[in-house]
């Protein structure tokens, strides 16, 4: 008889396991042990010893592979089911489950395009790009990319190529893009920075926190990189390629959550004023809660990287008035009035990039912006909104109020901003503080940011 697998898979010790999703890292042998087996007991041993030889950290109570194989399957299905095939058969389906999510994904006509970064391995490309091309039918099958791709699965019991029944390879057929049997950056963190950094990066780094769905949080990480160490010999600047990943774990379990890895984007274009960083920024969703972060910076071009370890607080939005974390930054242009209400696409939401650090200039104009969340509109079109801003010289004796504060009634945005012009400021460390007010429900929310004012260099 033939064995049809599970539309809905899993470990559980049956005939039809190696015919799931685990075939794809099955090797020839292992698949021919296990047809040999009888019974429910010598298949459910075999099944674990199996993970238990893949496991990155032996002697814990958690296999991170096997429980980010399983993630990726149950993600698959949920992302790239297409008719009644689920999405863990599909092409998409492969891909996502062997390399996990592309570090780049677009779309280009009939063509979705998904790029990965490769893992630490010199010989192997340092880009893969996977083209899949949508048939009349609306499914997606891959086409002729960097990678040649063979699925001897689809054949009764092989041949296999390689080692595994399914073979992700560069194209010249020797070097394969990841190691072991799928694609898994975070073990070990400290790969990235033995194989690839050759020196350190001069930066500073900041995390702000938007709302997404009540139970999930987008965290954005913005990089300011000294421009110097990116120079060439005869002093031009070659703009680097940062590589962003981090993997989480849950800070009171120590059990890892994910990992996330991305190419950051250049927040501006790099003619802005000498001296001053280029800017660059990558984003992750995640649920709330506390975590420890190993965060891995790498720039491909130059080989300069960085890893850290932060503890990070991503806060739960919940259903009560919440603020956004307040992004402070610098504006590209001085500004024209004194107080701005800015939606979300807006010009100047676009000129707006936090800075790691806060520290402006004397002959800076600066924005605040944030975005309000769970507004009463009480049916209505758009919300009743006050604000009040408070402005604090820090000294060695405490705060120290500057100026009166600044009252604004019956805004009718959730995306809020201020911008101030330091031109007369003197320096030193100032505190802003926020104070939202719904007018409908009556309830309020608060933050505050800390930010340094400098005398620009003669």
């Amino acid at each position: 008889a033939t064995l049809i697998a599970a539309d809905s898979p899993s470990d559980a010790p049956d005939p039809s396991w190696r015919l799931g999703p685990i075939r794809y890292i099955l090797i020839v042998k292992e698949d021919q042990e296990y047809k040999t087996l009888g019974t429910e007991a010598e298949r459910a041993a075999f099944i674990e010893k199996f993970w238990a030889a893949l496991d990155p950290t032996p002697g814990t109570s958690e296999n991170e592979r096997r429980t980010e194989f399983w993630k990726r399957q149950a993600e698959a299905d949920r992302m790239f089911q297409e008719g009644m095939t689920p999405g863990w058969r599909t092409d998409r389906g492969k891909f996502y489950i062997l390399f996990g999510p592309p570090d780049e994904r677009e779309q280009q006509g009939p063509y979705e395009i998904w790029k990965y970064i490769a893992l630490p391995n010199r010989e192997a490309d340092p880009e893969v790009m996977v083209r899949f091309h949508r048939n009349s039918h609306g499914e997606f099958r891959v086409g002729m990319t960097k990678t040649e791709y063979w699925d001897p699965s689809q054949q009764s019991d092989g041949p296999a190529v390689g080692d595994t029944f399914l073979g992700v390879r560069t194209k010249n057929g020797t070097v394969e893009m990841m190691r072991g049997r799928f694609r898994m950056t975070e073990f070990p963190p400290t790969d990235v920075g033995a194989d690839f950094a050759t020196a350190s990066l001069d930066y500073r780094l900041r995390y702000d926190y938007y709302m997404v769905k009540r139970d999930s949080t987008r965290v954005v990480v913005t990089l300011a990189l000294s421009k110097e160490q990116f120079r060439g010999a005869t002093g031009e600047l070659q703009i680097p390629e940062i590589a962003l990943s981090v993997a989480v774990d849950d800070a009171k379990k120590g059990k890892p959550v994910g990992s996330f890895t991305s190419r950051m984007q250049l927040a501006h274009d790099d003619s802005s004023p000498i001296g001053r960083p280029l800017l660059l920024q990558g984003s992750f969703i995640i649920e709330p809660g506390t975590y420890k972060a190993i965060v891995n910076i790498l720039d491909r071009r130059s080989h300069r990287g960085a890893m850290r370890a932060d503890t990070i607080d991503v806060p739960r939005f919940g259903s009560g008035l919440a603020l956004s974390s307040l992004a402070l930054g610098r504006l590209q242009d001085d500004p024209q009035e004194a107080h701005r209400t800015v939606g979300s696409g807006s010009e100047e939401n676009r000129r707006l990039i936090p800075e790691p650090g806060s520290n402006f200039q004397q002959s800076d104009s600066i924005l605040l912006a944030y975005e309000v969340y769970n507004v009463d509109q009480d049916g209505r079109a758009k919300p009743d909104l006050d604000v009040r801003y408070e402005l604090f010289y820090i000294t060695d004796a405490g705060p120290r109020q500057a100026g009166k504060p600044i009252l604004l009634h019956h805004l009718s945005s959730k995306s809020l901003a201020y911008s101030l012009d330091l031109r007369a400021w003197p320096a030193g460390t100032f505190r802003w503080k926020v104070l939202v007010t719904d007018n409908r429900s009556g309830h309020q929310a608060e933050g505050e940011v800390d930010f340094d004012v400098t005398t620009p260099p003669s």
